[in-house]
């Protein structure tokens, strides 16, 4: 992704759009870990995988800067007029970095074209030079960091009828399959597309329920927290 395209996407979320295709969950008060789906589901369309970002946060709870994770690489990206605050390091440093070795990752490299990102890494971020161009950094530093799970949020009603439209569409492809496939072999229970249908047709009421015991349970969590 080019920086363009990263800062139209800050934007973004900022304005509370995206949210439904831009899955965040936070990590820290600064740190929101988030899967996103950026490319439209076409049967012809090859990426079927969610991209997967850390978005950056100041004071203010505004998306600042975000980190484009693709395993053998990190796109950084902080918008020009925060930068030079700490927000890049401090949340590499204290957040991101190590829970990528929590996840099992055991070093990260780093390319850039421009020579002073290098020097930032290294000097920042403890990062060595390995190539033109190239940085690499030993994460069993972080061994020692205490867990960093992922944190539950409240699901709004919207975000839940959202992810309802989401699974009956795919309970509508597989009825299609399904009936794709009887049209050349006649009816049969042979075929997992009979299970996958079944299963999404009993997701509705189990996952409501389900839901909404979760988001009571958090409930509470969160007024004994503020009560205290």
């Amino acid at each position: 992704m080019i920086n363009e395209n990263i800062e139209s996407l800050i934007d973004s979320l900022n304005k509370g759009e995206m949210r439904d295709r831009v899955f965040t969950s936070p990590l820290s008060p600064s740190v929101d870990y988030a899967k996103a789906w950026l490319h439209e589901l076409k049967s012809s369309n090859s990426h079927k995988t969610s991209d997967e970002f850390y978005f950056i946060k100041n004071d203010d709870g505004l998306y600042v800067g975000v980190i484009f994770d693709m395993w053998n690489d990190l796109h950084v990206f902080v918008k020009p007029a925060h930068r030079g605050k700490g927000y890049l390091a401090t949340s590499l440093n204290n957040i991101i970095l190590p829970r990528l070795y929590q996840l099992g990752r055991k070093k990260q490299n780093i390319t850039f074209k421009e020579k002073e990102v290098g020097e930032y890494f290294v000097r920042r971020m403890g990062f060595e030079m390995v190539g033109q161009g190239r940085a690499s950094k030993d994460l069993s530093c972080f061994s020692g960091v205490k867990e960093i799970p992922l944190q539950n949020k409240v699901m709004s009603d919207k975000e839940f009828d959202d992810m309802m439209k989401k699974i009956n569409l795919a309970q509508a492809y597989i009825r299609m399959a399904k009936e794709q496939y009887q049209s050349y072999f006649g009816e049969s229970d042979v075929c997992d597309i009979e299970y996958i249908e079944d299963d999404i047709k009993s997701l509705d009421n189990s996952l409501y329920q389900y839901i909404s015991d979760l988001q009571g349970e958090l409930g509470s969590v969160q007024n004994s927290v503020s009560f205290l």
